[in-house]
């Protein structure tokens, strides 16, 4: 007991790995399985073994890399910021760092008139700028059939899918996704068809790696 002190002792360390209270052990395996079973069907930890033969895929890239027709000094990137991602900041900068000026927006969607306001920023930044760069983060928890879906939604809008449209075609923009941003493009179909397409059963999609390599 320490003098001077007003505490109440709850317990102290034991070698075991249980929690007991009074005459009670509760191990603590268990309690983990017990706080884990209640969502593990709707947020499943393990995959199904896969026994069949895995193909081994390697890609070799052909003839020289893409870039932009235009030859601008400081071209000038965006940057949205939706709900749940992050790294903007650090885009940002890496692109600064290149020579380019970056222009980071959040997509705010607390109200109806939010989401109209950051839809209009959305098409004028598109429109004045020559990169688009989607960062990565944490959006729609992260679940890899979902995760880009809210920012696709958003970029399917008629408006904003319209300037993507013109960005590409006409000023041959280029565009950038990282993590959730890279999955928001495969959702939109312009990896690897070039341009927002309606999904369908044949377009490829991002999903759970079950031989865990």
């Amino acid at each position: 007991m320490l003098e001077g002190y007003n505490y109440v002792v709850l317990g102290s360390t034991v070698k075991e790995a249980s929690i007991f209270i009074k005459s009670e052990e509760l191990a603590l395996d268990e309690l983990y399985k017990a706080h884990c079973s209640t969502l593990e069907p709707i947020f499943p930890t393990k995959t199904e073994e896969v026994k069949s033969k895995i193909e081994t895929i390697s890609y070799i890239s052909q003839g020289e890399a893409k870039k932009s027709s235009l030859s601008i000094a400081t071209p000038r990137v965006f940057i949205p910021a939706f709900p749940g991602t992050n790294c903007e900041y650090d885009s940002a900068r890496a692109f600064e760092r290149a020579g380019a000026n970056a222009s980071i927006r959040v997509f705010k969607n607390l109200t109806y008139k939010d989401i109209e306001d950051s839809i209009d920023t959305i098409v004028n930044e598109i429109k004045s700028s020559q990169i688009i760069m989607l960062p990565g983060g944490f959006s729609a928890g992260d679940e890899p059939d979902g995760s880009g879906k809210f920012i696709a939604t958003v970029f399917r809008n008629p408006r904003v899918q319209e300037a993507i449209n013109e960005f590409l075609t006409q000023k041959d923009g280029l565009m950038l996704g990282i993590c959730n941003g890279f999955q928001v493009l495969i959702k939109l179909g312009l990896v690897p068809y070039g341009e927002i397409r309606v999904p369908s059963e044949s377009a490829p999609t991002l999903t759970y790696n079950n031989i865990g390599r």
